[in-house]
């Protein structure tokens, strides 16, 4: 969003090749941020009364009350809060959002534990654990020992990308690299993977709070 590039590599890696690999990967490099570039810039968030959030890819509006509980429910098309009496207007914008937070990763992780259990039955592998983290870049993730962990804010996405986003990281208990073999089993499972892979690549990045 600022312009700025983050390159990881490993330590024992020397700044000549650093410099080698930029360079071959320039072309590459310069295509994604204008790319990015020419994308819409988002509106960041004011937690307002009213205002819409993502959630399975459809929008819900936010209803905040004064009645307990204090915390996000699904009521019918809206999420409501109940926001504690003691909370000042100054506070109440990231007291919002800590409650926002909780609501999604309680709810995805719920989700992707049901998706990746029926999922793993399909493909053929058990994996050792399933989690949800706060991810800037990618997903999910699938470990040599097989914990898999995904990105939170996918609960924001249609029911059908999370479920692209399962598959890819079950995928990797069988090929743990992105080779052809290892594509074969994505479609073998998911005939429209490419469909979902493309929304992501696309419209991810409106999947944030």
């Amino acid at each position: 969003a600022d312009g700025l590039i983050q390159l990881r590599v490993p330590q024992s890696i020397s700044k000549r090749e650093i410099e080698q690999l930029l360079e071959r990967k320039r072309r590459w490099i310069e295509g994604k941020v204008a790319l990015q570039s020419a994308l819409p810039r988002l509106q960041p968030k004011q937690y307002l009364k009213g205002e819409q959030f993502l959630y399975l890819g459809k929008e819900y509006p936010l209803q905040l009350t004064s009645d307990f509980p204090y915390r996000v429910t699904l009521q019918g098309d809206q999420l409501l809060l109940g926001v504690k009496p003691s909370t000042s207007l100054e506070q109440q914008p990231q007291w919002i959002k800590k409650q926002l937070t909780a609501w999604y990763r309680e709810q995805a992780l719920q989700r992707l534990q049901e998706r990746t259990a029926h999922f793993a039955r399909v493909v053929g592998v058990k994996p050792a654990s399933v989690v949800v983290r706060t991810y800037r870049a990618r997903w999910g993730s699938c470990s040599s020992r097989g914990d898999i962990r995904y990105n939170w804010k996918l609960i924001m996405g249609p029911a059908e990308v999370i479920d692209y986003v399962v598959v890819h990281e079950l995928c990797h208990l069988l090929e743990h690299n992105h080779s052809p073999a290892y594509w074969r089993r994505v479609e073998q499972f998911m005939p429209d993977y490419r469909e979902q892979r493309e929304w992501l690549k696309r419209s991810g990045r409106i999947l944030s709070l």
